[in-house]
């Protein structure tokens, strides 16, 4: 969980403690949308199902370079990281498992920024939606 992956040095919940660091960086006017994505090409909505298979192939992807930092102190052969790598993406492929996670949408302006927040409302829901 977590707090085994805080002791190796992984912050798996940075994307929601973003915003002392914004504030920290001089921002203003900070917001936080959270959307429910899914992790998986089985939504009904087509935007959904694009979003879903962008996660699945980010998640695939992003095992190999996890796996070292996880299961290095786990003394795992490199044929047993791999075993349970092989086990993790067919996990995310199968269509039975309907996944989702909370995705962390951030946005602030700089000091002395002249937009508006509606402005990057609009900007917001243009990236997610398109035109």
């Amino acid at each position: 969980g977590s707090e085994e992956a805080f002791k190796l040095g992984l912050k798996l919940k940075l994307a929601a403690e973003l915003e002392p660091y914004l504030h920290e960086a001089g921002s203003e006017n900070i917001h936080c949308q959270i959307m429910r994505v899914p992790l998986g090409p089985w939504a009904k909505d087509i935007t959904m199902r694009v979003i879903g298979l962008y996660q699945r192939l980010a998640a695939i992807e992003i095992l190999p370079s996890l796996s070292g930092r996880l299961f290095e102190p786990l003394g795992m052969s490199e044929a047993e990281v791999e075993v349970t790598l092989a086990m993790a993406r067919k996990g995310l492929d199968d269509p039975d498992v309907h996944r989702y996670f909370n995705f962390y949408f951030w946005y602030a302006r700089k000091p002395g920024s002249p937009r508006t927040e509606q402005d990057l409302v609009l900007s917001f829901n243009l990236a997610i939606r398109g035109p």
